[in-house]
């Protein structure tokens, strides 16, 4: 039975700490609307908003002690709330952006697609509530783009991100020119283009993307969303480079992620961000110039990115990833045996902290794959190379066909096939490799900026087993031994197109 003297001390307590008549820590406000929502009687009208400020309180409480607890509890009430309130509630946009904003923060842990889809169709439940044209209806559109933009990472469907980048434009036709959520709202319509850019490599996505995150820099300068603008600016600008190789692009992107990184507190929550977006330009810049200064700023900020992410958190995983894309790169340079070592443990530890149903994990086992492959040129170990082989297998498994790294790994796999073909000689091996990189070339668009390394990597093929089948005499498919001499090898390698020295597989995107 509820005591109605401590709901009533509950009630007047809580109401005078969000009047600011008393004070209290975020941890008591928590306990006491907690206590409070536990003593209301059950169809009370104030307990449906108690409950989804509660659990928009303990979303945040989430976010910054990581307590999966109070993860799950944030959505369980704001679902409870959500499911006591009438569809023509005034209340219910901000429930449902409450639950849309919770699950999405727990799809982005789990992995849930469960989590992740009723928060999309909260969001455009929420939309569907609210006014036209308002600050509101921009800042749930800004949140539904997002989402969206996170599914399609997961299933690679292109109408998400078409979704989303119309989600996107309507928010800035919404949010006046002069309402500093316009910030927030360039931002996340740069970052969709962006990522449409990447899936069609459609240059006017990408030119927009640029456009709207130059006004966000313009518009931000002085506040605290100024560094996540100059890092959109930089990332576009160097997605840009990459494209066409104008070293204005770079130069200004290198700036501006710089500058973001400086601007940020080591306790900043988004330092992890802004040090991620400096690596990201900083290896681009060494894949430009070869400079080891740049290849070394790029791994000394993803190691920052990796100390600053929370441990087991998803964000850490993705900085582990890079890291040992990074070392990888790094070690193929140098031939560092430390470099080999750190990057198979970062490989191994992004894997690690990864659930087994996880939308990341499928790059993890290629990554893992690359930077096992990697190490096989230095120890020579079969047994290195018998991963390889098995983790990007697993991962082309794991990725739908229409997603758009499958193209990607598919030609990874040929190339560790072929470089199995070339150590131990089996025809099967060789055959996989033309199978998987005819696979890779079929799903890539002409015109589109991967399609030419994809081709190149099935020529490899086609010309490794073209040679093999002139020194059998016949394309019988059959065990094929190479030859091992100096002469046969460099003959072989030769026409094959392989460099002495360098191995050649696609580096995981940074």
């Amino acid at each position: 039975m509820p005591d109605p003297e401590r709901q009533r001390y509950l009630r007047n307590r809580l109401r005078a700490v969000m009047n600011g008549q008393a004070f209290a820590l975020p941890d008591e406000i928590i306990d006491l609307m907690a206590g409070l929502a536990v003593t209301l009687p059950a169809d009370d009208p104030f307990r449906p908003l108690l409950l989804t400020n509660l659990g928009g309180r303990l979303r945040v409480r989430y976010q910054e002690s990581g307590d999966r607890v109070d993860l799950d509890r944030a959505c369980t009430e704001t679902r409870t709330a959500l499911d006591m309130i009438a569809d023509d509630h005034p209340d219910r946009p901000a429930c449902l952006t409450n639950l849309a904003a919770a699950l999405l923060v727990r799809a982005d842990v789990t992995g849930a697609e469960a989590d992740q889809d009723e928060a999309i169709d909260a969001a455009r439940e929420a939309i569907g509530a609210t006014n036209a044209n308002t600050r509101e209806e921009a800042l749930l559109l800004t949140s539904l783009s997002s989402t969206l933009r996170e599914r399609y990472r997961r299933t690679g469907v292109l109408a998400d991100l078409d979704e989303a980048v119309e989600a996107g434009r309507r928010a800035v036709i919404a949010v006046p020119g002069q309402d500093p959520a316009r910030t927030t709202v360039l931002t996340n319509l740069s970052g969709v283009l962006r990522g449409r850019y990447r899936h069609t490599g459609a240059d006017t996505d990408l030119a927009e993307a640029i456009a709207y995150a130059r006004e966000a820099v313009a518009r931000s300068g002085g506040r605290p969303d100024h560094p996540r603008s100059l890092n959109d600016l930089g990332l576009a600008l160097v997605d840009r480079f990459e494209r066409g190789g104008a070293d204005a692009d770079l130069e200004e992107a290198v700036d501006a992620t710089r500058r973001a990184t400086a601007m940020v507190a080591a306790d900043d929550p988004d330092r992890a961000a802004h040090l991620a977006a400096f690596a990201r330009v900083m290896a681009a810049r060494f894949a430009r110039t070869g400079s080891d200064a740049d290849l070394a700023a790029a791994v000394t900020a993803t190691r920052r990115e990796v100390a600053a992410s929370p441990d087991g958190h998803p964000d850490q995983a993705a900085a582990l990833s890079r890291l040992a894309g990074l070392l990888r790169e790094r070690f193929l340079r140098t031939g560092d045996g430390a470099d080999l070592e750190d990057a198979i443990n970062a490989a191994e530890g992004a894997l690690a902290v990864t659930p087994d149903q996880h939308i990341g994990r499928a790059g993890c086992l290629e990554l893992l794959g690359a930077v096992l492959h990697a190490g096989f040129g230095r120890t020579r170990a079969e047994a290195d190379l018998d991963r390889a082989v098995d983790v990007i297998r697993a991962a082309v498994r794991m990725t739908p066909a229409d997603h758009p790294e499958a193209a990607g790994r598919l030609s990874s796999l040929g190339l560790v096939l072929l470089e199995r073909f070339d150590h131990a000689g089996a025809g099967e091996d060789l055959h996989e490799a033309v199978g998987v990189g005819r696979q890779a070339v079929a799903l890539v668009p002409i015109g589109h900026p991967d399609r030419p390394v994809c081709q190149s990597n099935l020529s490899r093929a086609l010309r490794t087993r073209y040679v093999a089948w002139r020194r059998l005499g016949t394309p019988a498919r059959c065990p094929y031994r190479p030859d091992r001499t100096a002469e046969g090898s460099a003959r072989v390698g030769r026409a094959a197109g392989a460099v002495p020295g360098q191995a050649v597989i696609g580096s995981p995107r940074v």
